[in-house]
């Protein structure tokens, strides 16, 4: 008699360890998801949930030619009818490039969820203005060390003018409300033949924040010319055209994504 009222328990509890094992495990990992926009294209992976997190790496790909800003304090995860927002900063994707940082939201017994939503905020295109900056003569050697254009200033930390090469260093800091934008490759220099010479150090253009500051070079080799144009010994006249210009930032529109978790992977990297 007590034999028959054992064996309908058989088949329930395999039942309920799998669900144990499905639902008590230490990780539940999530599949993968990409998505393309007119601008760029996100990934979304390694995506995994323990106890305290759910975490994983976002990865833009700018697909423009203009700067991109990503903040992540503007994301949304819903997860279990709540919403949670990550603490991460911002990031700034140059045109045609890539970048990617890990997204956490932090919460308690991650672990267990099957799904959850993540809405991606935050993205926004870097938009110049219009508006010119004219900068003032700078001449190696100079007359004085610094100068303002805009709400740009700029100063000469050290150089080095010799016949084979020139050489220098310049601090600039953005004081405006917008977006500041330096393109130190701009930078040329007129020399006693009436030519005009490249900056020789390209860099990418640097963008500033109100408040914020970098530093850039210009450069120089041998000029050709001989005599006429020996770096050492005749005043090189820099020209700053269109070096600085300012920029605003313009929303994107937001992306959702839903993830499920996936059971065979999950079960797999937890044996």
């Amino acid at each position: 008699m007590k034999r028959k009222l054992l064996k309908p328990y058989l088949f329930v509890v395999p039942a309920l360890l799998t669900s144990m094992f499905s639902f008590g495990q230490e990780k539940i990992y999530y599949a993968n998801q990409k998505q393309a926009a007119e601008n760029y294209s996100v990934e979304i992976s390694n995506i995994v949930g323990l106890a305290t997190e759910i975490k994983f790496k976002l990865e833009i790909e700018n697909t423009s030619s203009e700067f991109l800003l990503f903040d992540a304090s503007k994301c949304v995860f819903t997860i279990n009818g709540t919403t949670v927002t990550p603490k991460d900063k911002f990031i700034i994707v140059e045109p045609y490039k890539k970048k990617s940082k890990t997204i956490v939201a932090l919460g308690s017994g991650y672990n267990n969820v099957r799904d959850f939503k993540f809405e991606l905020n935050g993205v926004q295109r870097v938009v110049p203005t219009d508006e010119k900056f004219a900068a003032p003569g700078f001449t190696f050697p100079p007359s004085k060390n610094d100068f303002s254009t805009g709400d740009f200033y700029v100063e000469l930390k050290g150089y080095k003018k010799e016949t084979g090469a020139t050489t220098s260093k310049f601090n600039v800091q953005y004081k405006g409300k917008k977006i500041g934008f330096v393109s130190p490759s701009k930078i040329s220099v007129l020399m006693p033949d009436g030519k005009e010479y490249a900056n020789g150090k390209k860099t990418d253009p640097i963008l500033l924040f109100p408040g914020g500051s970098d530093s850039f070079s210009a450069n120089w080799e041998r000029m050709p010319g001989g005599s006429l144009n020996d770096m050492q010994k005749v005043e090189m006249n820099l020209n700053f055209t269109d070096v600085f210009t300012e920029a605003v930032a313009v929303d994107l529109p937001s992306q959702s994504f839903n993830f499920s978790w996936d059971e065979a992977l999950t079960k797999e990297k937890n044996k």
